[in-house]
């Protein structure tokens, strides 16, 4: 896409190969396509697992908001797409990322059901 927001399963990939090769990174997303393939290189996984009310309001504050992350500023909620997505999530997505962590015994997993529990979290380590 013009706006290099959006790259290929290929280029992607690649990306992913060159943040491997470091000592430590920080991936973020779920995107389902490549996950199995990510797992093989991590050792933690925080998961977010959020209700969909509080999804949904995190997408409706960030109109408006300038984010790091974004070349852009978000003026009206996100695609009706990305609202589905939400809404689809626990019985679509959820299970398939359940079932790709649960072969991955290595892996350390920490889960938070809502924002309070990642302040805390955050807040242990000052």
């Amino acid at each position: 896409h013009e706006d290099k927001t959006h790259i290929s399963r290929e280029e992607l990939i690649k990306k992913y190969d060159d943040v491997f090769k470091k000592n430590s990174f920080i991936l973020d997303g779920n995107y389902s396509h490549t996950l199995e393939y990510r797992l093989g290189y991590v050792n933690t996984v925080y998961f977010f697992d959020f209700n969909k009310e509080d999804c949904l309001k995190g997408v409706r504050e960030r109109v408006g908001k300038r984010r790091d992350d974004l070349p852009w500023v978000e003026n009206q909620e996100d695609p009706k797409e990305l609202i589905e997505h939400i809404n689809n999530f626990d019985k679509e997505d959820k299970p398939l990322i359940i079932e790709a962590l649960s072969k991955h015994k290595n892996i350390t997993i920490y889960t938070f059901t809502n924002r309070e529990e990642v302040n805390r979290y955050l807040k242990s380590f000052e």
